[in-house]
């Protein structure tokens, strides 16, 4: 996926931006556990992070943003019907990814 990402979107590779969603509901019951991290879904979000960087892109985890957020302001992402974000998770995504693309070049209009 990632590798036919950029001819896909007919892009260079260091114009991808990949954000990693956090692993929700750990950060909800408290740290990041060994299993969690070692799960499926674990394993994957370090995968694309890790091969994201590895091809130029710019791969943010959107965890440490989650984590020092619910800390912070108590207020989960998501609808408790539902594990998609809600309007809150979407700005605090949106910051996060704002903040660690950072003086990233803008393109020319």
């Amino acid at each position: 996926f990632l590798d036919q990402l950029a001819g896909s979107l007919c892009v260079k590779p260091e114009d991808i931006v990949i954000a990693v969603d956090a692993m929700r509901p750990q950060i909800y019951e408290g740290p990041t556990t060994e299993a969690a991290g070692n799960s499926y879904f674990g394993r994957m979000r370090s995968h694309i992070l890790k091969e994201a960087a590895a091809r130029g892109m710019k791969a943010v985890d959107l965890e440490t943003a989650f984590r020092a957020d619910f800390a912070a302001n108590g207020r989960r992402f998501e609808p408790a019907i539902d594990n998609h974000w809600n309007a809150y998770g979407h700005a605090v995504a949106a910051n996060a990814i704002l903040n660690a693309l950072g003086n990233w070049p803008q393109p020319a209009r």
